[in-house]
């Protein structure tokens, strides 16, 4: 509250009570909820960032910025807003208003002359009706008038221009609606001499046509103008939105579609067309299909053609990726070019997971006079040219190791040893990894954790070359290798793709700014214990888009490290937090350790650490009980204590585990 009266910002009132935007969508704000039980991790939470309205799509919840403080226990004053944060929020109030009276009279002032029109492109009196389709024939400032709104009013909500004119005259007009809204107004030319054939709201932002669509469906289709987008409503593809034009997607509507499984291109078959499919398809990634209309063709006139509902279905059904479409494209090239263009199109291949990267193989094979052994070459020197470029740590399979009688003895000794944690600090000074003896019991806690249903995962914080790497490092040491990954960098669906089980392994992610693009995987599996990846290819013998289901199963442990005070609040409350000790005291230790090995006193780190190797792999998981639970009291005055505190008594579970 201490900084709302001179800046009001609810994304920066969230961040303050540990909540963080997982994405922003045009003026939507969109968040785990925080009201559901059980807790939202699939973002449900959407908050309008001008008016503060919030609606949760999972639990229901409903509010604004008032809810939200008396809901945090925060003391609500109208002080708390400050001027200028009132008049923002009453003029857009007051521009919806406007928009949807403007909306319902241009709706009933449409001509039998426009209405004759659309029957001719298609339509239906029904989806007219449906739909509120309009007309600008005049009268509309008068209206507004009529209705209580000032000129000035009616200016700032751009239905009327400079010149106290309407500002849609002569257009056919398509309100956009969102939550039973209209949020705004789009106009299409109609029997006038205007340079410009369609007009959107001036100073208001664009936004997709039939939004709730994507909301409502794994399955989209996106159109290029509303009458496309209509003409689909009619013949009951109710999966049906539209961009305005062809290169009027917006790259923040990408989280939009976060849950589909598909999202067809459906834009004119024109060049501009082609170009906003190409450059829509490349940040919509794999979910994207292209669907082919004839050549110079676009929805409405395909159907025009005389087209049914089934025939465009068989297009979706025959719709390709991008990378496809290249294929086909190259294929009808003249052989000088070809063979240039393939070899680029086969080195785009090398970011794609395993199962596209065969499914693409074959396309080109059965296309093309090439082997798959020239394509796994010309990968293979991709690969070769970007880990050159960036080297990153590479993991192989460790197979499992069979003990003998005499290492599963010391193993169960060390096991049963009641000093067990002091031996272990006395080990590790022995390998010269010296002081910062809490944050190595903690580690090695985290990393024994790995084999309980609740493995506690830790984030190593401290400044660059403080050794937070190092530490985490020397402790793995005393972990088997098998149950140990390292990465130093992890795009987001590579965990997906992994050929071995990670099932109770420990993940070790150095230098955590390789994996913030994985962070949403990463909390997943801290939450949910398994990551299901739902992905769409088709089936080479049917031509069919399927769906296949890549699952991961889990727990893991995660240890990561960073120079970062603060990262992703919805990362930082799944983890603890250790620092590394920046103390001169502990400078002086790390110095003395760094001179014993110029003393030519070699030391054998496999010798100390085996033992605990061993150790490690005889555990056996069991449950653990806390009979004295009741007794433990914890500190609840904040939210993320309700983490905390599982946490706190898996720190409990796993010391007893070990002992």
């Amino acid at each position: 509250m201490d900084r709302l009266g001179e800046s009001y910002d609810v994304a920066d009132y969230l961040k303050r009570k540990g909540f963080a935007v997982k994405s922003v969508r045009g003026k939507e704000l969109v968040l785990d909820c925080f009201f559901c039980n059980p807790p939202d991790t699939k973002g449900h939470l959407y908050i309008n960032d001008d008016t503060t309205q919030f609606n949760c799509f999972k639990c229901g919840e409903t509010g604004n910025i008032v809810s939200l403080m008396k809901y945090f226990g925060d003391k609500v004053m109208d002080g708390n807003l400050s001027d200028d944060d009132r008049k923002r929020i009453e003029e857009k109030k007051t521009a919806e208003e406007i928009w949807d009276v403007a909306a319902d009279f241009y709706h009933k002032s449409m001509t039998d002359e426009v209405v004759d029109y659309l029957i001719k492109r298609g339509f239906q009196k029904s989806i007219i009706e449906k739909y509120k389709i309009g007309f600008a024939r005049g009268g509309l400032r008068n209206h507004l008038l009529k209705k209580g709104y000032t000129i000035e009013q009616c200016k700032k909500a751009a239905v009327v221009n400079d010149n106290n004119k309407d500002y849609f005259y002569k257009r056919i007009i398509f309100p956009y609606k969102y939550n039973n809204k209209v949020v705004l107004l789009r106009g299409r030319e109609f029997n006038s001499n205007s340079s410009k054939k369609f007009l959107s709201l001036k100073d208001y932002e664009i936004r997709l046509y039939n939004e709730e669509a994507i909301r409502k469906n794994e399955f989209v289709i996106i159109a290029e103008g509303e009458l496309d987008c209509l003409m689909l409503l009619q013949n009951e593809f109710n999966n049906a939105v539209c961009i305005p034009g062809a290169n009027s997607f917006k790259k923040e509507w990408i989280d939009k579609f976060d849950h589909c499984k598909i999202v067809y291109l459906a834009l004119d078959a024109d060049k501009s067309g082609k170009a906003g499919i190409e450059r829509i398809a490349k940040m919509l990634g794999e979910k994207a299909r292209i669907v082919q209309l004839p050549q110079g063709l676009d929805i409405n006139d395909f159907f025009m053609q005389g087209n049914t509902a089934e025939d465009f279905q068989n297009l979706l059904n025959s719709a390709v990726s991008l990378f496809e479409l290249k294929i086909y494209e190259i294929k009808d090239m003249p052989e000088n070019i070809k063979r240039v263009e393939l070899k680029n199109l086969i080195s785009e291949l090398v970011i794609l997971d395993p199962f596209d990267l065969n499914h693409y193989k074959d396309i080109i094979i059965r296309n093309f006079n090439i082997g798959k052994r020239e394509i796994n070459e010309m990968i293979k020197m991709k690969k070769n040219k970007e880990h050159k470029e960036n080297p990153e740590t590479e993991t192989q399979d460790i197979p499992a190791i069979e003990l003998s009688d005499a290492e599963k003895q010391e193993a169960i000794i060390l096991l049963k040893d009641p000093e067990l944690l002091t031996r272990f600090l006395n080990d590790t000074e022995k390998i010269r990894f010296v002081g910062e003896d809490c944050n190595k019991l903690l580690l090695l806690l985290s990393m024994t954790s790995r084999k309980l249903d609740r493995p506690i995962d830790i984030i190593v914080k401290g400044p660059s070359s403080g050794g937070k790497n190092y530490g985490i490092n020397n402790v793995a040491l005393f972990i088997p290798e098998e149950d140990v990954q390292a990465y130093s960098e992890l795009t987001p669906k590579s965990l997906y793709y992994r050929t071995d089980i990670l099932k109770h392994k420990t993940l070790i992610i150095a230098e955590r700014v390789g994996a913030e693009q994985s962070d949403y995987v990463l909390r997943t599996m801290q939450s949910e214990k398994e990551l299901i990846l739902s992905t769409v290819v088709k089936n080479p013998e049917t031509g069919k888009n399927e769906t296949k289901d890549i699952k991961v199963e889990g727990p893991m442990n995660i240890i990561e490290s960073t120079t970062k005070h603060r990262i992703h609040d919805e990362n930082e409350t799944r983890s603890f937090d250790i620092f590394v000790d920046e103390s001169e005291e502990q400078t002086k230790k790390i110095h003395q350790a760094q001179r014993m090995k110029y003393k030519g006193e070699d030391i054998d780190k496999e010798k100390i650490t085996c033992p605990w190797k061993n150790a490690q792999r005889l555990l056996k998981k069991y449950k653990v009980i806390i009979p004295y639970v009741d007794q433990i009291t914890f500190d609840t005055s904040t939210i993320r204590s309700r983490r905390d505190h599982e946490r706190f008594l898996a720190l409990i579970e796993v010391t007893t585990f070990l002992y």
